[in-house]
């Protein structure tokens, strides 16, 4: 299996890091977002879309960031493949933001895709970890995540930071084109501000969620259901299976369900459901029924214990919002690591 004990650190780290990251960027007393790039108020005014070009974790973090950029700003935001980023893709260059997202600042695809960018007079926009790296080179500005330097591929930290800086950055072009009132501004940073406590509410949840990944430590295909915002969270959950614990996963909205795979479900595939606020639960629910109807484990996140919900095991999650999806994405993180790791005794204090 792939997971290692640097990458369980990681995932007790995110607390830590994502706090820092919010409060080098929100002024709590001012209910204002800082971002120290050269883009102005005018120029923010004048874009009509935004491009988040990316791969692998990170496009699933810029799928999250987009459905934000949906809720608070006009701008079009789009999510594309950095290896599926051409020339006709952009079709206004002077009114497209061009934002290349790479956790360390040298994925081929996002630089190429970054240069593709520049030469038909994009404006460029990075988003990395890492600090002197091919992307500074080939972007108008960067914004440093801040995350503590990882070789590690598989990084959880990705998926939440990079998710978490491209919600900042939504809601600090939102009030800079006055797309959103002052007081939806503030309800928003409150959110945001929340999300570290959340995340430490659901590290407490070790020894369960371990108990349960162990049950599943012969599992060798498993499904992952979101909607809305926690459908970037499921696909992002099957990346890692696949990546982590070299598991067949395949991560869709719900709805897609009936579709696609819903033929092949049986009581050997595990389905993992994220039915928390943001992602409509109620919807979600007749999802459920289905795999249910065809004897599938069914393990689920939800906001809180009044749902009717028959989930074969459950987790419930501290209130974030719109952002419960994201911290949603801690439960299945350590699932996850246990599920690669079914022998490890260890915990996360220790």
């Amino acid at each position: 299996m792939g997971s290692t004990s640097g990458e369980k650190d990681r995932i007790a780290a995110q607390s830590n890091v994502l706090e820092q990251i919010l409060s080098n960027r929100i002024n709590s007393s001012e209910h204002t977002i800082s971002f120290d790039i050269i883009f102005s108020e005018q120029f923010f005014r004048s874009i009509a879309n935004i491009h988040i070009v990316a791969s692998g974790s990170s496009k699933h973090a810029g799928d999250f960031g987009r459905r934000l950029f949906d809720s608070l700003t006009t701008v079009e935001t789009t999510v594309h493949p950095s290896t599926e980023y051409t020339l006709d893709t952009i079709c206004r260059p002077e009114q497209t933001l061009v934002i290349g997202v790479s956790r360390s600042g040298e994925t081929a695809d996002v630089i190429s895709a970054l240069r593709t960018a520049n030469s038909c007079g994009a404006p460029t926009l990075g988003i990395t970890s890492t600090t002197e790296t091919s992307m500074e080179k080939v972007t108008d500005s960067v914004v440093m995540t801040e995350v503590p330097d990882t070789v590690a591929i598989n990084d959880p930290l990705t998926f939440t930071t990079t998710s978490t800086v491209l919600c900042l950055f939504a809601l600090f072009v939102g009030t800079h084109r006055d797309d959103i009132a002052s007081t939806e501004t503030q309800d928003v940073i409150e959110n945001l501000e929340a999300i570290p406590t959340a995340i430490e509410a659901v590290l407490n949840h070790e020894g369960a969620i371990q108990d349960i990944a162990h049950q599943y430590s012969d599992t060798d295909t498993i499904i992952c259901l979101g909607r809305q915002f926690s459908t970037p969270v499921a696909v992002e959950a099957a990346h890692q299976l696949t990546r982590s614990a070299e598991i067949m996963a395949e991560g869709l909205p719900a709805g897609e369900l009936k579709h696609s795979l819903l033929p092949v479900v049986n009581e050997n595939i595990p389905v993992l459901v994220t039915a928390v606020n943001g992602s409509s639960p109620d919807l979600m629910e007749a999802n459920v029924k289905e795999v249910l109807a065809r004897d599938a484990p069914v393990i689920g996140v939800i906001s809180d214990d009044t749902h009717e919900f028959e989930f074969t095991e459950r987790f419930v999650m501290p209130e974030t919002g719109q952002f419960e999806s994201l911290v949603a994405s801690v439960y299945w993180q350590l699932f996850i690591y246990y599920l690669s790791n079914p022998d490890y005794n260890g915990n996360l204090s220790g």
